[in-house]
Order: structure tokens, then sequence, then C-alpha cells
């Protein structure tokens, strides 16, 4: 079987299709990820699968404001809406590209991550099946409701082709489609490697503390004093901090305080097994991790869909949500305290582990996407 898989060019949306690639190409189909802009290729070309690319001329900062558009509260359906149309745009522009690329690969399935809307169109157009693989927790149908007033004549003012099915790989307790493929939800951070840091020692309860990229565009936050004062409260508090910065804030920050044991990219599936919790900004791939690992998880959401993983996991039990009015470090730092003070929160997250560890490995989807077609 050929298998086309597309994505736009960020790692959350396309880290959570590699476990199943690989299962899909370790069983011997051909597999091939469509790509949209160069300096992403060499990202895809480093988990080991295959790129397309399609050089439309996009700049990748493009996909990155379009990913984070803030709106918290009553703003937020606007926001995500915003996101939505600039996701369509950007697939318009790749629309003609990504038809070429299926023609010439002639896949026999594309699966697609729920922004990426070039692929899906392709694929009904020459009569294929398609199916969306969700980051973790459903795709919002606003995004692509939205998508479709930006696609224009790509969609002809009708509704974007349905997929042949959908995969959640997030425990089923979490979502509402029944009808999904379920599958477990394996880590993929990227390259990766064991360091010495992992080990717990200091004696004090481990936070792990990122918020991806979004916190450098954040547009009323200075990051370096955001994060000098998290770094201040929480140490005060007792914790003992690894940092998933940014490397360039991270080497700007340094020398660092006692107390914290690393700053920069962290791989979180190796990484987290050693924290009691996790700091974060909602994005799907730090939080479904955290539910692999079992820690409790206070998440500070930024933009889009960050506020639905937050209000779900924080619905769960397993997690506390701050809004982002309420971000400021000592509150950040008394919450914290109540996720290790309070047992029912690791409890439910070990809950949630197991949940997910009894899901179909891909390797097992894999097999029944070769049943189905």
């Amino acid at each position: 079987m050929r298998v086309l898989f597309t994505s736009v060019p960020l790692v959350g949306h396309l880290f959570p299709m590699v476990p199943l690639a690989w299962a899909l190409r370790s069983r011997g189909d051909d597999v091939l990820v469509a790509c949209p802009t160069e300096r992403f290729s060499s990202t895809v070309t480093t988990t080991g699968l295959p790129v397309g690319l399609i050089d439309a001329g996009i700049g990748p900062d493009e996909y990155a404001k379009a990913s984070a558009v803030e709106g918290a509260g009553e703003q937020l359906a606007t926001a995500i809406e915003e996101s939505g149309r600039a996701w369509g745009a950007l697939s318009a522009r790749i629309s003609a590209g990504m038809g070429e690329l299926a023609d010439d690969f002639r896949p026999d399935l594309v699966i697609s991550e729920p922004c990426e809307y070039a692929g899906r169109l392709a694929a009904y157009e020459r009569d294929i099946p398609w199916i969306e693989h969700s980051w973790a927790l459903p795709g919002l149908p606003a995004y692509a409701a939205a998508a479709r007033t930006a696609l224009g004549g790509a969609t002809a003012g009708a509704a974007l082709p349905a997929p042949s099915a959908t995969i959640h790989p997030c425990p089923p307790s979490l979502t509402e489609d029944p009808a999904a493929i379920a599958m477990r939800y394996v880590p993929y951070n990227g390259p990766a490697r064991l360091q010495q840091w992992h080990r717990k020692g200091q004696g004090r309860p481990r936070a792990l503390v990122t918020f991806g990229s979004l916190l450098l565009d954040r547009a009323h936050v200075d990051p370096r004093k955001l994060v000098t004062k998290l770094v201040e409260s929480l140490t005060e508090a007792g914790f003992e901090l690894v940092l998933g910065l940014d490397e360039g804030l991270a080497a700007s920050l340094r020398p660092w305080p006692e107390h914290v044991l690393h700053a920069g990219w962290v791989t979180l599936n190796l990484a987290l097994p050693h924290c009691d919790l996790v700091i974060h900004h909602g994005g799907s791939g730090t939080a479904m991790a955290a539910l692999v690992s079992g820690v409790p998880q206070l998440i500070v959401p930024q933009a889009t869909d960050q506020f639905v993983t937050a209000e779900t996991l924080a619905s769960s039990g397993a997690a506390l949500g701050l809004t982002p009015e309420e971000d400021a470090p000592d509150m950040v730092a008394a919450h914290a305290r109540r996720l290790l003070s309070e047992p029912v929160f690791r409890k439910r997250a070990a809950e949630l582990a197991a949940e997910m560890a009894a899901l179909p490995a891909p390797a097992l989807v894999a097999e029944k996407l070769h049943i189905g077609m």
C-alpha cells in the first residue's frame, strides 16, 4: 500500500503522526510525507521518513502565525475562526502542488492532520480514501468550517470532504467520538538522548516547565522577565526545575540559579517519567506525553485549541488550568503546590495513563487499515 501523509510544517502537527507512519513503513508500505516548505523538510527527514517537497514559496513564519492566534474567553471563537481561515488560505496556496505530488506518488490512502486541507482535497478529487489523524483530542470542527471560506474555488462553497475514518490517539474517555479508530499515543519528540540530569537526586519535587515557541510570540510578554520570575517563584516554592525553552532564550538567561537542572530543548518522553508535574501551554504533544507518563499537569493556554485541551484535562481531574490573566508566576507556583499536595490529581493521571496503555499500538492500527483497504 502507498500512503501519503500531509501536515502543516509544524512539529506539533507532524510528530503525532510519525508512529503510525513508521508502523506502516515497517510492515512494508511505501510512505511519503508531503512538506510545503524547504526549511521543514529536514525536520521530516530527521524522523527517518521520506519527504515530498511542495515549493509554493510560503515562508515558515506564515504557518507559525496561523497557529498562534491569541484570544481567550469571549474572543476564543473569533481566534479559532481566524486561525482556521489562515490554515485554509495556506492550503489553497499549495493545492496545485499537492495534486501534482499525488499524481506522481499515486497513493492508495491519504492521512492528514486536522489543519492541512490540500491533502484531503487532492484525495477527494482522485477518489482516494483519506483519514483524519488528530494530534490527540479530536480536531475542532470550527477550524475546517472557517478554512472552507478561505479555500474558495477549491471547494466551490461546498463542505470539505468527510474522512473515511478518524484516528484520535488519546484516552477514549476524553473524546465523544465512538466511531473513531482507537490508537495508543506513542510520544515522538524528535532526536532523543538520555541525559544524566534525568536522574532524581535533590530531594525536591521536580517540575518540567515548557511553553513551546509561543512564549516568544506573545504580544505583551517579555519572555526573559517572565521566565526569570517563574524560576524564582517555583524554586522558592521548593521545586527543582527542568526548563523546556527555546535554545536562544535559554542561552540569554544563563547562568541559571541553583535547582535548575536543565534549560533548552527537552525530549519530553525521556524527561517526563522523571518529573512530578509539568507546567505548560496546552500543546497536544506535551499534554499527551504527560498523560502517557501519568504526570499531573498545570496548563496555562495561550491560543486556540490549547484552551480546549486545558478545559478537557482539567475536567478529567488530571490537571489544573489557569487563564492568561491568571498566569502570574506566584499563581503558577500556588497551583503547582496544590497538584502535588492533593493525591487525587496523580491518581487520575495514573488512571488515564493506564487507559492509554490499553489502546491498540500503531502497529495494530496499521494492520487494521490494511484490512479496511
